[in-house]
């Protein structure tokens, strides 16, 4: 490794420096770049670790000027052939008041472009055939505006299509009988059947992405169920991303595919979307589907936020405006001419239609979507048939707590069959903010294991486990849930969903997984949530946090913990410095002329 300036390495334990961010100071420094970029590149690589794709330049500067006043001005003074500011390739990247790594910066400029050029196209329909139709998806239109329908006439008529909602309001029911009308439509006016796929970040998404259009299908005009595909898949294996990260499908090779449908699009990070609207074939529809107040991915970016970050989340563009008006006689708010092009492909969907109105779990996501603490107290001491808050302070009342509300779900699995076993699995879901310490997911599945386990092996009877690696041979995806079941013969296998089977010693990466982090939740529902919280406050408990581990909840919402927390975690909003939204929303014009790099 290139060692980095010695200004930079002396302070990296100051500054917060890995040997990561130092290799990208000493890789610039030792090319002949100026200390200012090296320095710049270490603290892009710092921010790039907690999710940011870019850093104000105003921040890198102040950060300079508190170690040396001139670099802040050298890194001012800097221009071509280190730092880019017309999109030609250099180390760094400045644009709109921001310093990029490279990388970063092609990736949400090439992103940007394709996106608003999907926007912008108008593929050519029938539309009277829709207008007629729709009842047929939708049969109680009325003359209140459908945002649902709605949503479904954008999947047909545009491009793309971008649809937002919380937890019930029906976004999978939604992307079913739009699939249908699309489907119905294609072979309507071309005389074939459209090539649809089914994608999700994570393998768990993409089995509850399978799994919601499955229940839904019924409810569709018999002729178009046969017409919407039964299998989805991860993002990576649909690009064919190995462990190299290389995808295989790209504009050399793109995907086979008429409509491209994507859920969980919050999780899905910058570099991967980048990836995803490249493989698309030209005249592809793309469908994204997903929460914006749900956590971001984990990796750098947030583009569903930046996606959804209309100047007015309550109005539609003027096209979509009049063509409801038209076809429906639907009044609805729309952004003023000219519009940026993305409100013509974004709808928000605000009715829940999956709890009761007395629900204290659609209180608490309304409270913390918003941020309003003083209404957030006041759920949080109100008496719900859908909540139960316990408080714990010591190991031992963790652990009765646990037999009252998690023993009885998990002391019968090991006997149950693979079928049943699996299904009883979706049915309760711990939940830590945290990995380590009391109350994280290591102290709770220790303890856990503790009270069910009856032999002294590893591998036991009901043991449940997390693959942590996607395993092509064996068809397994990270974030996999399998349950350990007693095989004829006494032998041990894990069971899967499908169901399948293989013995624990042929499994790579796992973890017990009675508990798991809020983050590995993502994608996934369980009739009934326990959210196990810590004992003290960290910086890790966020809104974003909460909102994702208490929507997992169908039915049922145990919360382990002192509601302080949750207060304070509503005072915390998880930033990400990006600069995708700006790009879409505010100078979507400005990006589609910039030449591609």
């Amino acid at each position: 490794m290139l060692p980095a300036p010695k200004l930079i390495s002396h302070r990296a334990p100051e500054l917060g420096f890995t040997p990561q961010d130092l290799l990208a100071a000493g890789a610039l420094f030792h090319l002949g770049a100026p200390l200012a970029v090296a320095l710049a590149a270490a603290l892009l690589s710092q921010g790039a670790r907690h999710g940011h794709t870019c850093l104000a330049e105003r921040e890198i500067t102040a950060r300079m000027e508190a170690i040396d006043a001139e670099l802040a001005l050298q890194l001012t003074a800097t221009g071509m052939p280190w730092i880019s500011t017309q999109g030609d390739p250099a180390p760094l990247a400045r644009s709109c008041g921001r310093l990029y790594l490279w990388r970063h910066y092609h990736h949400e400029t090439e992103l940007a472009k394709r996106l608003l050029h999907l926007a912008q196209c108008r593929p050519e329909v029938d539309t009277a055939w829709i207008a007629a139709a729709l009842p047929r998806f939708f049969p109680n239109l009325g003359p209140e505006p459908d945002f649902q329908a709605l949503a479904a006439l954008q999947v047909v008529t545009r491009q793309l299509t971008i649809i937002a909602g919380g937890p019930g309001t029906g976004k999978t029911t939604t992307l079913a009988r739009a699939l249908g009308l699309y489907a119905a439509h294609a072979v309507h006016a071309w005389g074939t059947r459209p090539r649809i796929l089914l994608a999700a970040p994570t393998g768990k998404a993409a089995a509850r992405m399978r799994e919601a259009l499955a229940s839904a299908l019924p409810a569709l005009p018999p002729e178009t169920r046969g017409l919407i595909p039964g299998n989805a898949c991860t993002i990576h294996r649909l690009l064919g991303i190995g462990t190299s990260g290389t995808p295989q499908r790209d504009p050399s090779y793109p995907l086979a595919v008429d409509l491209l449908a994507v859920d969980e699009t919050s999780l899905m990070d910058g570099e991967l979307a980048w990836h995803l609207v490249r493989a698309l074939p030209e005249g592809a529809r793309l469908v994204l589907l997903g929460d914006p107040h749900q956590l971001t991915s984990v990796e750098e970016g947030a583009v569903l936020a930046s996606l959804t970050g209309s100047p007015d989340p309550g109005a539609v563009g003027p096209e979509t405006a009049d063509m409801a008006h038209t076809l429906y006689g639907w009044a609805l708010p729309s952004l003023p001419t000219p519009a940026p092009p993305l409100a013509e492909n974004l709808i928000a969907l605000r009715r829940t239609y999956r709890f009761r109105p007395d629900s204290g779990i659609q209180a608490l996501a309304q409270a913390l979507r918003t941020g309003d603490t003083r209404r957030l107290q006041a759920v949080l001491t109100q008496p719900w048939p859908d909540v139960t808050i316990s408080p714990w302070r010591t190991e031992a009342e963790l652990v009765a707590l646990f037999g009252r509300h998690a023993l009885p779900a998990f002391k019968p699995l090991g006997r149950l069959s693979p079928d049943a076993a699996l299904a009883a699995t979706d049915r309760l879901r711990i939940l830590c903010p945290m990995r380590h310490g009391p109350g994280g997911v290591e102290h709770a599945n220790t303890l856990l294991e503790t009270m069910l386990r009856t032999t002294s092996d590893l591998w036991f009877p009901g043991r449940l486990i997390l693959v942590l690696a996607n395993d092509p041979e064996l068809d397994l995806a990270n974030g996999d849930v399998g349950v350990t079941l007693r095989a004829p013969g006494r032998r041990l296998r894990v069971w899967f969903a499908g169901p399948r089977s293989v013995p624990p010693t042929a499994l790579g990466a796992v973890e017990t997984a009675y508990a798991t982090t809020v983050h590995k939740s993502q994608g996934s529902e369980a009739d009934t949530v326990i959210l196990v919280l810590p004992r003290a406050d960290h910086p890790i408990l966020s809104r974003e946090l909460v909102y994702t581990a208490i929507t997992r909840a169908r039915t049922r919402l145990i919360i382990l913990g002192d509601t302080e927390r949750i207060l304070q975690a509503a005072t915390r909003r998880t930033e990400r410095n990006a600069g995708l939204g700006e790009r879409l929303w505010h100078r979507p014009q400005e990006e589609l002329r910039q030449k591609s790099a």
